[in-house]
């Protein structure tokens, strides 16, 4: 046992070897070895200076009783006017911007008019190389807190949906996807059906009337019932169907699938191997829709939107417009169109919109319009025709 053992063993005992106890001054002589040796004591003149370098290291303590200083004034009235300054800089970029683009909509909503009428509207599609397949557009329902304002709001998205709806028909457009976030359209399917039938009324004659088929993922497809009269007027060449999404049908979805697969293979039922990119667009296609050919987005930017909420909030009641939702731009920049990520309006966003179906399709968004209109319908179908898919290899 070496030295140190011994003498921890004897500390901790207290008695020596021999078994009498260990006195105070044994305890000292034991532990003399393992105590630092004594600091020595600090010359006079040498405190001085090292006192003063102690105190150079301190950090100088807070004084809040400190009066403020005429730099410290100087200071804040420099900050204050320069962030004043940028902030009427900005104030008048937004608002002219959104004058001008104001004044554009306002023209092409006058020049191009649809008059309720297919031809024009087809007129309006000449020469264009090619059309989606597949159209779907983002809206977000605006509504208000009284039950009223509430009501009025899911009234005037379903009339814009029956619009957009009346427009893919003219255009010859066989699906269209409706993605709200909330999914108040999907609560509302016999109201979209009945807005549907009149809205496509006043486009076309009675003998003419296109189809429609109203549908929503994991639910069977929705018919209303109709007399013998309205089935002899249906048309049975043209055709509309219509999708209703929400935000359940995007990463929720995926987030199932992916569980799904993952107990499978841990049952032994598929093999690691097994899931591709192929099973996986297969499941969620037949979960949800096929990819759209392209996605639309309207919407006023969030300064505008900032702005209508204030008004509406000091007021009691009142309308609010349905609006398409912000999201990203696939395009490129002609006629207004903008194709930052991210613009001087708010960023841009998809609201939930389901990722995997947004992977390959082309995104169209313009900046400070104010809802459904069919100058934007129009511009979204002609930048489409002239896009260029590249997919890679």
């Amino acid at each position: 046992m070496s030295t140190a053992s011994k003498h921890a063993e004897v500390l901790n005992k207290g008695v020596r070897e021999d078994g009498r106890p260990l006195p105070a001054s044994d305890r000292e002589q034991i532990l003399k070895p393992y105590l630092p040796s004594p600091r020595e004591p600090t010359p006079p003149a040498q405190r001085a200076p090292r006192r003063k370098a102690e105190q150079a290291k301190r950090p100088i303590p807070f004084r809040p009783n400190r009066r403020p200083g005429i730099r410290d004034f100087v200071a804040s009235l420099l900050y204050k006017i320069v962030f004043h300054a940028i902030q009427v800089v900005f104030s008048i970029y937004i608002y002219a911007r959104q004058t001008y683009h104001g004044i554009v909509f306002r023209a092409l909503a006058i020049l191009h008019y649809h008059h309720r009428s297919p031809e024009i509207i087809q007129r309006d599609l000449r020469g264009l190389s090619r059309l989606p397949r597949h159209l779907s557009i983002i809206v977000d329902l605006q509504g208000s807190t009284d039950a009223q304002g509430y009501a009025e709001s899911v009234a005037e998205l379903i009339g814009s949906v029956a619009e957009l709806a009346a427009w893919c028909t003219c255009a010859g457009i066989p699906m269209l996807s409706i993605y709200e976030r909330s999914g108040v359209l999907k609560t509302h399917i016999p109201s979209i059906y009945a807005e549907l039938r009149t809205t496509l009324a006043s486009y076309y004659p009675p003998p003419s009337l296109p189809s429609i088929h109203v549908r929503v993922p994991h639910l069977p497809e929705y018919s209303a019932p109709e007399g013998p009269a309205e089935n002899a007027h249906k048309s049975s060449h043209s055709s509309l169907e219509i999708l209703l999404l929400s935000s359940i049908d995007g990463r929720g979805t995926i987030v199932d699938l992916t569980k799904t697969l993952a107990e499978m293979a841990q049952r032994g039922k598929i093999q690691p191997s097994d899931v591709t990119t192929d099973l996986i667009d297969a499941e969620i296609t037949d979960g949800t829709c096929a990819d759209p050919d392209l996605v639309v987005v309207m919407a006023p930017s969030s300064y505008k939107e900032m702005r209508n909420g204030a008004k509406q909030k000091s007021r009691k009641g009142g309308r609010r417009r349905s609006q398409i939702v912000q999201g990203s731009a696939g395009l490129s920049e002609d006629e207004g169109l903008q194709t930052n990520t991210t613009v001087a309006g708010g960023a841009v966003c998809l609201r939930g919109y389901p990722p995997w179906q947004a992977r390959l399709t082309e995104l169209f968004y313009v900046q400070d319009s104010s809802g459904v209109e069919y100058g934007l319908f129009l511009r979204a179908l002609h930048r489409y025709a002239k896009a260029e898919f590249r997919f890679g290899t």
